[in-house]
């Protein structure tokens, strides 16, 4: 199972972004320029945006984990305490 993040970002902060993502452990599937609409594209501080789409895989049940110590018998002695008694 995978989930998916978004982001649409200005050119500029690409690098960034990029390290942002691959921090939180996502994978970036994505990089698509995203064209301007023609009133805003006669402004000239405006800054062309990219759209980011990455991935990572999630599990959907957690991991088992053994915690304590096994039960003590005697056909596992060693197992518990690492040597076997003869």
């Amino acid at each position: 199972m995978y989930e998916w993040k978004v982001n649409q970002i200005k050119v500029g902060m690409m690098e960034r972004v990029l390290n942002h993502m691959e921090k939180q452990g996502y994978q970036v599937q994505t990089i698509i320029p995203l064209s301007m609409s023609a009133e805003n594209a006669d402004s000239a501080d405006q800054e062309a945006h990219m759209l980011l789409a990455g991935r990572k895989e999630t599990r959907s049940s957690p991991a088992l984990v053994h915690r304590g110590m096994p039960s003590l018998k005697p056909e596992n002695l060693d197992v518990v305490y690492g040597r076997k008694d003869d």
